[in-house]
């Protein structure tokens, strides 16, 4: 991942990536997890997501780790939240009730700071990193999560002649590769989605732990 790319989209307001609403794949498949309100949740590279909002509805506990302090701020500014902000060295934690952010380099944090989640939710994390980052992202999912954790990841397919990376294009591929070793991939859902600009698509999966 490059955190100054990510950086400077945020401090210059270049965040077409990000949704002014909850995502309707979200809304349509969270379900098929078989979450329970008890559920710790993990929302990886979350942004200023609305999405984190929808999931604090239904769980006590949502925990969303974002690398600008811009974006972080900002969530909790427009939607009306106070909050606690908690200063850990290379990294910060954001807190309201039932909300945790932290904020800093995903794989700067020690992992054991996040704690240990049932159930994650991907929009932007994994097709946002870097190829070669794909792996270690997956070793740090094994380790913040319990057995038979289930994940609804969404990645996004274009014609790579018009758009150039991020977000990067997850075939199913590429997600036997990063996953095959101890999680089960099950496809769910593709819906035709804006891509900047591009007619692209939106696939989404349910990935649980088998290990």
């Amino acid at each position: 991942m490059d955190p100054k790319f990510w950086l400077d989209k945020w401090s210059s307001n270049q965040i077409g990536f990000h949704e002014n609403k909850v995502h309707n794949l979200l809304m349509a498949y969270w379900h098929s997890l078989g979450g329970e309100a008890n559920d710790k949740v993990f929302v990886p590279l979350c942004g200023k997501s609305l999405d984190l909002l929808w999931l604090r509805e239904r769980h006590n506990s949502v925990v969303g780790v974002e690398l600008s302090e811009i974006a972080v701020i900002s969530f909790f500014e427009e939607q009306g939240l106070n909050f606690t902000k908690t200063e850990r060295g290379e990294y910060s934690i954001f807190s309201n009730d039932g909300i945790q952010i932290f904020c800093g380099d995903i794989f700067k944090i020690p992992s054991s700071q996040f704690g240990i989640f049932d159930l994650v939710y991907d929009r932007a994390s994994l097709v946002a990193l870097s190829p070669s980052d794909r792996i270690q992202y997956r070793k740090l999912l094994d380790n913040i999560t319990r057995k038979e954790s289930r994940i609804l990841l969404i990645t996004v397919d274009y014609d790579s002649k018009l758009i150039s990376p991020p977000p990067h294009i997850l075939s199913d591929i590429h997600l036997q590769k990063i996953y095959a070793s101890n999680w089960k991939i099950t496809s769910i859902d593709s819906q035709e989605a804006d891509i900047k600009g591009t007619t692209g698509q939106e696939n989404c999966y349910r990935i649980e732990k088998n290990e």
